[in-house]
């Protein structure tokens, strides 16, 4: 027996275990209940946005943070210092700069991600309306088309069913004329 990969067990593979119960039970308050359903796909990069502005909001708190205690290791930095303040002060700060600095990197890579699996979500939302939109119109015509043929073969049969009373109704009363007019008359 082959084991094959469901949309939905791509998704649940490319995700933290953590994740899999949340992502169930997303999926099944908007109606996705087929582990084949290629919405499953739409599910992830949802996901992941999330996922990624979750990090990135840790990230600027953490910036927050770290630019909020900036004053108290200023002068905190100042109480410790001898003759040497200068060099402790700057080394601090330089160690400082450089954790904003990639925090500001981590940041601004969640903010592309998000940017890319946003645009890439509006673009996979776009074929699948226009897909949908297009397999709609093929049915409606299909179905009409059927109902056309089937109006045309009803009509066609109700003309040939009233040609044929027709026909009985005329042989029926020229049977009756020939009897009035073959008919022994008179006397006996």
């Amino acid at each position: 027996m082959e084991n094959k990969s469901t949309p939905r067990d791509a998704v649940l593979a490319a995700t933290p275990e953590a994740s899999h119960r949340g992502l169930l039970e997303m999926a099944l308050q908007v109606g996705i209940t087929d582990p084949a359903d290629p919405i499953w796909t739409m599910v992830g990069l949802a996901w992941a946005a999330a996922f990624g502005a979750e990090t990135a909001r840790e990230r600027l708190e953490i910036i927050r943070q770290e630019t909020a205690r900036l004053p108290d290791l200023i002068a905190e930095e100042k109480k410790r210092a001898s003759g040497d303040l200068h060099w402790m002060f700057n080394d601090k700060i330089e160690k400082q700069i450089e954790k904003l600095e990639e925090i500001g990197d981590l940041a601004r890579d969640g903010a592309d991600k998000i940017r890319k699996v946003t645009g890439d979500l509006d673009g996979n939302l776009a074929i699948k309306k226009a897909a949908i939109l297009e397999e709609w119109t093929l049915a409606v015509g299909k179905a009409a088309s059927a109902e056309a043929d089937r109006a045309f073969y009803r009509s066609l049969k109700e003309a040939w069913i009233n040609i044929g009373l027709c026909l009985l109704t005329a042989w029926v009363g020229g049977m009756g004329v020939m009897y009035l007019i073959l008919r022994p008359h008179g006397s006996h």
